[in-house]
């Protein structure tokens, strides 16, 4: 097809007809800037238009599209020919475009099914890492929480007394009443406490200093709990040690150690510093005394070790003993004799 051909037959069908090229365009319903860029062989009319223009000046759409009036039947049947031959190749083309459309539709289909079958089962995991264990939700005031569908409240332990070490159980909480926002800045996490049948007692860390106390016990056997603490009965000494790693870990006292603090068989005092130092000697360890089959623990006070001379600072000599100066400190001095037995408790702690 020419398509400046095609636009000069048009324009002489237009002007044998005696119409204007706003005239002819009234008539399609088009804009005359349309007609003027047929008649310039700018473009084409589409095969709605070719129908139209067919009607209206008595022409076929064959002749439309060699630009001249075809006389020859023969010829005329030829062009008809390769007229349908384009359309058809053309619906080939489509049909071929169209299969591949639907294949592509499918594979998007089946990748979008997985995807989501993925997310969909990923979305317990991610609503817990964000929001923390459904089964554990603290109230707003922290008065109390639920665990397993259990109801904890505060605990609050006598001086010094402590419970043993814990082992994480829960690692985030919800917090009751908290927004959504509020929930991925809180950082409450549960422990269980060892050496405590089925959960009883659990310890509440928490990234904000809101909790006055930080022990929670289930309320059917808070009675039980604060009465064993008013009579706390504890009936072996442990050292509490500190490796080079940080990793606290207990030891109990040998017979000899343990006497001679029981028996408080040391005797003169002078003032040192009892931080817990590292290097030249100078060392310390806490030491609790502990129920051997419960939970608590008692701080009792520390043995140091200050230029290979071994003292022991009595924490029931301090008011205040968290607040204290060290270096005010007044520590026993402690016979000679127990030497070979606390340099291998000291051991340890150079390990």
């Amino acid at each position: 097809m020419d398509a400046k051909k095609t636009g000069s037959f048009i324009s002489a069908l237009r002007r044998e007809k005696g119409m204007t090229q706003k005239q002819l365009a009234d008539k399609l319903n088009i804009s005359d800037k349309a007609v003027s860029r047929w008649e310039t062989g700018r473009g084409l009319p589409d095969i709605g238009m070719l129908m139209a223009l067919s009607c209206e000046f008595s022409v076929s759409i064959n002749e439309l599209l060699c630009g001249e009036r075809i006389i020859s039947p023969v010829m005329a049947a030829e062009a008809e020919r390769d007229i349908a031959g384009g359309y058809i190749e053309v619906s080939k083309k489509k049909k071929r475009f169209s299969v591949i459309i639907i294949v592509l539709a499918a594979l998007l289909s089946l990748f979008a099914t997985a995807f989501l079958t993925i997310l969909f089962r990923q979305l317990p995991l991610m609503y817990n890492e964000i929001m923390g264990s459904p089964s554990c939700v603290i109230t707003e005031d922290y008065s109390s929480f639920t665990l397993m569908g259990d109801k904890y409240v505060p605990l609050v332990l006598p001086e010094r007394v402590e419970c043993s070490t814990s082992e994480k159980l829960i690692k985030e909480a919800q917090v009751e009443n908290t927004p959504f926002i509020g929930k991925l800045l809180f950082g409450e996490s549960i422990y269980s406490v060892k050496m405590c049948p089925e959960n009883e007692i659990v310890y509440l860390q928490s990234d904000y200093d809101l909790l006055e106390s930080d022990i929670y016990c289930l309320e059917s056997r808070v009675e039980h709990y604060r009465e064993m603490l008013e009579n706390i009965s504890l009936d072996s000494m442990i050292a509490v040690i500190e490796t080079k790693d940080c990793n606290l870990y207990d030891l109990k006292l040998c017979y000899e150690v343990r006497t001679m603090l029981e028996k408080e068989d040391y005797t003169q005092t002078e003032n040192i510093s009892c931080n817990w130092s590292r290097g030249d000697g100078d060392e310390g360890i806490c030491i609790y005394s502990a129920q051997s089959d419960g939970p608590f623990r008692y701080a009792e006070g520390e043995l140091i070790r200050k230029k290979g001379q071994y003292y022991w600072y009595d924490y029931d000599d301090v008011a205040d003993l968290w607040y204290s100066n060290p270096a005010d400190i007044t520590a026993y001095s402690i016979d000679d004799s127990y030497d070979s037995y606390l340099d291998e408790l000291f051991s340890y702690m150079l390990k």
